[in-house]
């Protein structure tokens, strides 16, 4: 009985994680996606399976008191500057999204064994290959069909099953060190040519998405895995040739095939002159949300109040100052705890293990983190779980890491010790 709940569990997480990228399989009247019911049905089914005992001390599953704190520091925060601000409905929405992110799918990655980390990394991947492929296969061989339309803004940007063009090149952004990391460190050739087409139709995406703030995050998060690498890493030299030999069929794809460079991605990205009104844009919008942060520094404007105030009748595009403008100090040292926390988890663990390959995977997982906290300059809220599945997934990871470089560590004592004591003899 017990196996046949674990299966359970084990299957409903899988496919929470594979539809997190789907945001298209989702209930439009109450904004709830396929992934975040199975989500909320696997909380239920655990606390149903616990009889009600569950661990909620366990709520920090990044082993960091940090983030523990956050948590409450940001929740106590969104209360007081409601309270402070007589806002009702429009916090109680985005309270309860932030709820689920940031405690209901912890918990129930909680309930996974650390051992199933590396499962979940695969079937994430698989679940945003499917929204890479349907970008790809629609951009460059039917661009006219109606269903290109669907998936695209009118200037032709791709987003594919993920909404919005931003979101969509910002969560490539959070993929690619993840990816070169697995190619760098996999020896079957096999993977390697498995990761390496995602890594393929990362870039493609990438392009079509045509982002400039995702462009940045993924220069930042490629530059951030290249120098953890060569910090951390002993193989410099084979590192660095297995990372040279992934530029070769990039080039070949692209210069080579008939795939060429998306028009949209010249006239955004490559000539700067048509970026440069939209980053004027989002430059008013900061000065102003530093204004309002300056006149309402402890309580804020309460949060979903942003629009409302801004002359331009938007949310500023970093959200570290829309935390800080609607939220007030304490929310946003909430936040920036919660932030804190996670970057120290992996920053400890990369530290202390001390084989390469753990310690190249890490460089990604913490290049890959440091990818989300550059798009945190140019986003808006980030309390759809799709932000934060991946970042979850990583403290699994390097949490799976901690545990076998222990184990691994205690097994080299004792045969130092054996061969001591043979020594002796």
């Amino acid at each position: 009985m017990k196996v046949k709940k674990n299966k359970m569990v084990e299957t409903i997480i899988k496919l929470a994680v594979f539809s997190s990228p789907l945001l298209w399989l989702r209930w439009p009247d109450f904004n709830l996606t396929l992934s975040n019911f199975l989500f909320a049905l696997l909380f239920f089914v655990l606390i149903i399976a616990n009889k009600g005992d569950f661990r909620f001390r366990n709520l920090s599953f990044t082993n960091e008191k940090t983030y523990f704190i956050g948590v409450i520091v940001l929740l106590i925060g969104v209360c007081f500057s409601s309270l402070a601000n007589n806002v009702t409905m429009n916090v109680l929405i985005i309270l309860v999204q932030y709820f689920f992110c940031l405690v209901i799918i912890p918990l129930t990655f909680q309930s996974t064994f650390y051992s199933q980390a590396y499962k979940l990394l695969t079937v994430y991947l698989l679940g945003i290959s499917i929204v890479l492929i349907i970008a790809v296969i629609l951009y460059y061989f039917f661009p006219t069909a109606p269903i290109t339309d669907q998936l695209s803004q009118g200037n032709g940007r791709m987003y594919s099953l993920l909404e919005n063009p931003n979101t969509f090149g910002k969560i490539i952004s959070t993929v690619i060190p993840w990816v070169l990391a697995l190619i760098v460190i996999n020896s079957k050739f096999k993977n390697r040519v498995f990761y390496l087409l995602i890594l393929i139709l990362c870039v493609l995406g990438l392009m079509t998405a045509s982002s400039f703030g995702a462009i940045i995050s993924s220069l930042l998060g490629i530059s951030s895995f290249f120098i953890l690498v060569i910090i951390f890493s002993k193989n410099i030299v084979n590192t660095t040739k297995i990372l040279i030999s992934i530029l070769i069929p990039l080039i070949i794809v692209f210069y080579i095939t008939s795939l060429t460079i998306p028009e949209i991605f010249y006239t955004r990205i490559l000539e700067t002159d048509s970026s440069m009104g939209s980053l004027e844009i989002k430059k008013e919008l900061m000065i102003e949300a530093i204004d309002i942060i300056s006149m309402n520094f402890f309580s804020g404007i309460g949060f979903g109040n942003h629009p409302s105030v801004s002359n331009f009748n938007v949310n500023v595009h970093n959200t570290y100052l829309l935390i800080f403008s609607e939220g007030g100090l304490i929310a946003f040292l909430g936040f920036i705890l919660i932030l804190f926390g996670i970057l120290m988890k992996f920053i400890r663990v990369i530290a202390s293990v001390k084989y390469s390959k753990d310690k190249i995977l890490m460089a990604g997982i913490i290049s890959s983190y440091v990818a989300f906290l550059v798009n945190l300059f140019t986003n808006t809220h980030i309390y759809g779980s799709v932000w934060w599945i991946l970042i979850f997934i990583g403290i699994l990871v390097s949490q799976e890491i901690l545990i076998r470089n222990k184990k691994m560590s205690k097994n080299d004592l004792k045969a130092q010790s054996s061969n001591v004591g043979l020594g002796e003899n």
